[in-house]
């Protein structure tokens, strides 16, 4: 359903003028997006959020172990870390955007990790359990001050498509259906998530 949802995603854009190009990745692009160069931000996440680390570690939740793993990280690390990010934002800005002008992505990185724009919107719906549909989203990441591009191509799509104005269910709603006899969905992966939390906490 996912795939589908963006192979249709595509052909509206295509539809609306866009040209779809396959770009060729920088070099060595594997190991500058791997989740190791991720690792060296985790200090940038950390160090704003010292004053409640210190507080009580508790409202981190489950994800306690980044935050906590962004306070061991050395310096050295951190400065080849840097080096690296300025590294990929080169090659990014000066061999990927050489190609196209906005790139279509599946996951938050490397954008986020080199600061550059990056959009996410609804282009579908997946069921995840009887009678409850939840958004499928694309995303876009776009060169430096490109938001005006990034926004108005967003625009265009949801101007011939209702996407946007569709709903996902209410957490309690989501929680209930989750719960009949033979339902499934995120819950179910032999893990504790976000609504897992919720529930423990009422």
């Amino acid at each position: 359903a996912e795939i589908e949802a963006r192979r249709t995603w595509l052909r509206e854009m295509e539809g609306l003028g866009a040209r779809l190009v396959e770009v060729e990745l920088p070099e060595h692009w594997e190991i500058l997006t791997s989740s190791s160069f991720n690792n060296v931000r985790l200090p940038e996440r950390s160090e704003p959020f010292m004053k409640y680390l210190k507080e009580d570690v508790r409202q981190f939740g489950v994800s306690l172990s980044p935050w906590i793993n962004g306070l061991l990280l050395s310096g050295t690390e951190y400065l080849t870390g840097q080096r690296a990010k300025m590294l990929l934002l080169e090659r990014v800005l000066n061999d990927l955007f050489d190609q196209c002008d906005v790139v279509v992505q599946t996951q938050p990185f490397p954008f986020d990790m080199i600061g550059l724009p990056l959009i996410a919107f609804p282009v579908g719906l997946e069921s995840v359990s009887r009678g409850m549909d939840l958004p499928m989203s694309v995303m876009m990441g776009g060169q430096p001050w490109s938001e005006d591009r990034l926004l108005s191509l967003v625009a265009g799509y949801q101007a011939v498509t209702d996407w946007h104005r569709r709903r996902p269910p209410e957490p309690g709603e989501f929680r209930e259906a989750r719960a009949e006899p033979g339902a499934s969905g995120p819950g179910d992966r032999g893990r504790i998530d976000s609504l897992d939390v919720m529930d423990l906490a009422e």
